[in-house]
């Protein structure tokens, strides 16, 4: 099936059903859950879907089909590859648990070559490889939002170099108001770009390696807080150059490592921030935090932060 803008198609399960979707090997050929190869408008709300008995992904999103929306589902299970493929064009993946997905470095969360796309308040754990990853299949994408997302125990299969969300090519890109951490089973790095965008308002605490790591240039990091991190808190590499990081918390390391040349830092800030509780993975901020109204105006971009929370919520940015 296929919907229009004006006549979209649902796919949810009643009311308060539970409705699991997990296909047997022949019946589905082995491969995913769900394929969508030349289909458009098309939203999947609230489903379970498992590929238990599958060589491959939960979902693809071939890049003959756009404006597919996943939102208030499960997606678990994929041991052969990607939880999700996105390949076509304005898709959107929504408050969804992503979990348990991929036995090898090359096997992803959500891996995604498309223009356009949001993947806005999902939880994704027990991921292999990335738990985002923004790459190139024979294209360069562009504008993606990743957003309000949670991430933890990634890099199963890849411990040095695994991350909760990888840019590796395109422009355009926003990351902003995610929160990465160690967790049960670890998160080498936190963010990383080789590609090019704003990394604003994300937390990241806990990481065995670098905290938010830069290859490419003209990135923007500004509000974010880095903690308890392996390796400098935000580093950029050799070739990194012409980047702007402002208004930043490091603690525990302080570190800002800069190999690169032209990056303007400064405005950063340093001291523990006072997470309520990081032992139960609560980043919220206890009164007396240096973060708390020391950042950077942002409300030409977002007005709200993860937890939907209007910003900002005193006279400043955290």
């Amino acid at each position: 099936p296929s919907g229009t803008v004006g006549n979209p198609i649902t796919i949810a399960k009643y009311l308060s059903e539970e409705v699991t979707i997990q296909p047997t090997h022949d019946l589905a050929l082995g491969l995913r859950v769900i394929n969508f190869n030349t289909a458009d408008y098309i939203t999947l709300d609230g489903l379970i879907l498992d590929a238990v008995n599958m060589d491959y992904d939960v979902v693809q999103i071939e890049s003959g089909s756009t404006n597919i929306i996943i939102q208030n589902s499960t997606l678990k299970n994929a041991d052969g590859n990607n939880c999700i493929g996105l390949w076509g064009n304005i898709g959107q993946i929504l408050n969804n648990t992503i979990q348990t997905c991929g036995s090898s470095s090359l096997h992803h969360g959500i891996y995604t070559s498309a223009d356009d796309g949001i993947i806005e308040g999902n939880t994704i754990s027990g991921v292999a490889g990335y738990a985002v990853q923004i790459h190139s299949e024979s294209r360069t994408p562009v504008s993606n939002i990743i957003r309000r997302n949670t991430y933890h125990s990634v890099g199963l299969q890849n411990p040095g170099l695994g991350a909760c969300v990888i840019v590796n090519v395109g422009t355009g890109h926003r990351v902003e108001n995610n929160v990465c951490y160690g967790g049960p089973g670890g998160a080498p790095r936190g963010m990383v770009a080789y590609g090019v965008g704003t990394f604003y308002n994300n937390t990241i605490y806990g990481t065995t390696g670098v905290g938010m790591d830069f290859y490419s240039q003209g990135n923007t990091i500004n509000n974010n807080i880095i903690s308890s991190t392996g390796g400098s808190a935000i580093k950029f590499n050799a070739g990194s150059n012409n980047n702007t990081a402002q208004y930043n918390l490091t603690h525990n390391p302080t570190t800002i490592t800069n190999l690169g040349s032209g990056n303007t830092i400064s405005l950063n800030v340093t001291g523990n921030p006072l997470h309520t509780d990081p032992a139960t993975f609560d980043f919220a901020l206890q009164n007396g935090s240096p973060a708390i109204d020391a950042g950077a105006d942002l409300s030409a971009t977002f007005t709200v932060d993860r937890v939907n929370f209007t910003r900002p919520d005193g006279v400043a940015f955290d």
